[in-house]
Order: structure tokens, then C-alpha cells, then sequence
């Protein structure tokens, strides 16, 4: 077995060599891994351990570099699959319930998966490391006490904006409305695509809670949805978002501020709003599949995660905020100080509930959502290069 030294040298060569191609997320430094990394030391495995384990995660979430150095120091391979949202994973799972070890799940799913008998109920005293989380998180609704899950990042929806084509400050929800009458905004206006989060969002908007099931709210909330696609060609976006901000294909977007945070790094006039009152907050969680095989090495690779200079590696690849105080010194002050980590005060952060039996009244009402198109008529305008307003001022 290769000597401590050598292994966590090994593990930075890594790191410089693998960083840069594990995903679209753009890397700081690379200076900074050698310092997160330099003085680490790596608990001993002391079961009988599995060589492999498949993994459900979302898009550009974890970088290639974690799995990478998990298998160099441990000799154990993470396969990954990578999945859109939280509807992804729950097809997959209903198709492949005993394929998986391990899936990542937003807080709203958390006991649907419980009911469903998706996933395990944790064993602490194998997850060392989950001292280290905030203490707040153990007494979060969804999950108390982390009997089921481990959450591993959070983040808020707010408005990401191009400054450049994008004049005024978001200070409220209905900022969104007003700004896409601007019909440069037409097809560059998106919002995500998952129905929990932009039906929950339109809810907000109109003054109702995203967790509602009462259906003539419902049915407002499905109508503003429509007609911002009918007659603003307003895309559903997914993991493809930060590439389009950065690329100004998107100019204003309904998204996740981890999201705008990346986007900014590569395009300067990308910036991150949270309006004012209720803003959808959400943890993303990692859990065991109930009928995982290798429940005792998921249980480690969990562990691992929280290591905090690990969890800084995947905050610094992601640009979320994770849940782990001591990784904060390892984290880059740039993603530290940067959208990643605006949240709103604790009275208006709002959490997505699991509705049981109404989750498919939201299901019935986005499935017409999906169904809409923008007009025929509806033009996508090129982009002035120099951006809307310095363009029509210099007439």
C-alpha cells in the first residue's frame, strides 16, 4: 500500500491534472487545491469494503476530481449518473429501484422517498464527520435529527440578470414581469424546469404559498407560466443554464444563485438577486438506497464528503454553499463572497413541503405548461454588442 505521503501527493497530482476537465464549472486557481489538500489525512477503512458504487447526482454537483481521489486513497470507484432534477431521480428509481447505493434528493422529496421505501434510515456512528454540520440542519422539518439524509449543499431560486441588456434593480418578484415587456427578452427569458420550484415561484408572485393545493391558485399560477412562453418565449431551463447566462443566450433567468455565481465568473455583467419577501430555499441531500448492497461503503463515502476540505473542493467546483462550517477557511473568498452564498433571513426563506396525494394536481397542471408554445409570430431580436441601453443612447 502506497505510504500516507505519497498517497495524498498523488491525490494533489489529481486534482491539478483532473480539475479542469470534470465539468462545465470553472475552476478558481489551482493553487489553493495544493494548500486544501497539502496537510490532509485520510481515516483508515476498518469493514470489509466495495469495490464499486453507482451513484444518482445532479448535473455539474460534485467534480470528477472527489471520485477520483476517493478511489486512488481507497482503492473504491464511484460510478456516477447524472440526473436533471428531482423528478429524474424519482423515474429512475421507480424503473431501477435496487440499481443505485446512493442518490442525491432535494428537502421537498425527502419523505415521499421515505414512503416509497426508497432510501435507508442512516447509521451515525459510521458517519463520524456529521458533527461537523451546522447545527440548524438536525432540526430542519423535512429531515429531523438526519435519520434519512445528509445535506450536502443548499441554495436559494432568485433572479440572475445581464446587466448589459437588463436595466433596474430586482426588488421584487414582480421586477420579472415588468422587465420582460423589454422584446429583446423575447426566448431569453427562462425559468427552471421542474415543477415544484417554477410553479412555486409563480405562486409567490401572485401572493399565494408555493405549497398550496388549493386549485384555482393552482390554475392562476399555470396561466402566468403559459402566457410568459406564449407571448415572451420563456424556455424551462436545467443544467444547461449557467452556459447559456455566460453565453447571453439567457438574459434573465428565474435560477438557482449557485448557478448565477458560475455564471459570473465568465461573464462579468451576470449578476444575482434575491427580491424582497419570500424566496424558495432548498438542501440537497445525499441519501442510502434502501436496497443498496454496500450500505457500509456508501455510509464512508458519505463520511468522506464531509471531510471539510472535501466539501470545499465540491463548493469551490459548484459555487453552493454547503452545510459544513470547518470547510469555510478552504473555501475561495471569490465563491465565499460571491451569489453562491445570498440567502434570505430566516422569516421569508420558504421551503417546498411534500404534499403526498396533491403532488399529482402539480404534476396534472405542469404537464400543460409542457404543452405550451411561444407564438408564431413572437421574433428573437440579435443583440446590439454593446449592450440595449448604450446602443438606443447612442442614436
Amino acid at each position: 500500500m502506497m505510504s500516507k505521503l505519497f498517497k495524498i501527493g498523488f491525490v494533489i497530482l489529481i486534482i491539478l491534472m483532473l480539475s479542469d476537465a470534470c465539468g462545465k464549472r470553472v475552476n478558481i486557481s489551482q493553487e489553493p487545491k495544493v494548500k486544501l489538500l497539502k496537510n490532509l489525512s485520510f481515516p483508515k477503512i476498518d469493514f470489509e469494503k466495495s469495490p464499486k458504487l453507482r451513484l444518482l447526482v445532479w448535473h455539474d454537483f460534485i467534480p470528477r476530481a472527489v471520485y477520483d481521489i476517493f478511489r486512488t486513497v481507497y482503492g473504491i470507484e464511484v460510478v456516477p449518473t447524472l440526473v436533471d432534477n428531482n423528478q429524474g431521480v424519482w423515474k429512475i428509481m421507480r424503473k431501477f429501484p435496487d440499481k443505485y447505493d446512493l442518490l442525491f434528493i432535494s428537502n421537498h422529496m425527502v419523505k415521499r422517498m421515505i414512503k416509497a421505501g426508497y432510501i435507508r434510515r442512516l447509521n451515525h456512528d459510521h458517519i463520524k464527520n456529521i458533527r461537523l454540520l451546522e447545527e440548524k440542519v438536525f432540526r430542519l422539518k423535512y429531515d429531523k435529527g438526519l435519520r434519512y439524509t445528509i445535506p450536502i449543499a443548499k441554495g436559494c431560486v432568485g433572479i440572475a440578470f445581464n446587466i448589459n441588456y437588463v436595466p433596474g434593480i430586482p426588488r421584487t418578484w414582480g421586477f420579472v414581469v415588468n422587465a420582460i415587456k423589454n422584446d429583446y427578452l423575447n426566448f431569453r427569458i427562462g425559468v427552471r424546469n421542474e415543477y415544484r420550484f417554477s410553479l412555486g415561484l409563480a405562486l409567490i408572485y401572485l401572493g399565494y404559498s408555493p405549497n398550496t393545493t388549493n386549485l384555482a391558485e393552482l390554475e392562476e399560477a399555470k396561466r402566468l407560466l403559459i402566457a410568459n412562453i406564449r407571448h415572451r418565449g420563456m424556455t424551462l431551463i436545467g443544467p444547461e443554464s449557467t452556459k447559456r447566462l455566460i453565453d447571453e443566450d439567457l438574459l434573465l433567468a428565474l435560477d438557482w444563485n449557485g448557478n448565477a455565481a458560475a455564471a459570473l465568473k465568465k461573464n462579468y455583467n451576470i449578476r444575482f438577486l434575491l427580491p424582497e419577501g419570500k424566496a424558495i430555499v432548498s438542501y440537497e441531500s445525499i441519501a442510502i438506497n434502501s436496497k443498496s448492497k454496500n450500505v457500509r461503503t456508501a455510509e464512508f463515502f458519505i463520511d468522506f464528503l464531509l471531510i471539510p476540505q472535501i466539501s470545499a473542493l465540491i463548493t469551490n467546483y459548484n459555487y453552493f454553499a454547503n452545510c459544513n462550517p470547518a470547510s469555510l477557511s478552504f473555501i475561495h473568498p471569490i465563491i465565499r463572497n460571491g451569489p453562491g452564498f445570498i440567502f434570505p433571513k430566516e422569516k421569508y426563506a420558504v421551503f417546498l413541503e411534500d404534499l403526498g396525494e396533491n403532488d399529482k394536481l402539480y404534476e396534472r397542471i405542469w404537464e400543460e405548461v409542457l404543452r405550451a408554445r411561444p407564438d408564431p409570430s413572437l421574433i428573437k431580436l440579435p443583440l446590439p454588442e454593446v449592450g440595449i441601453y448604450r446602443e438606443i443612447s447612442t442614436r
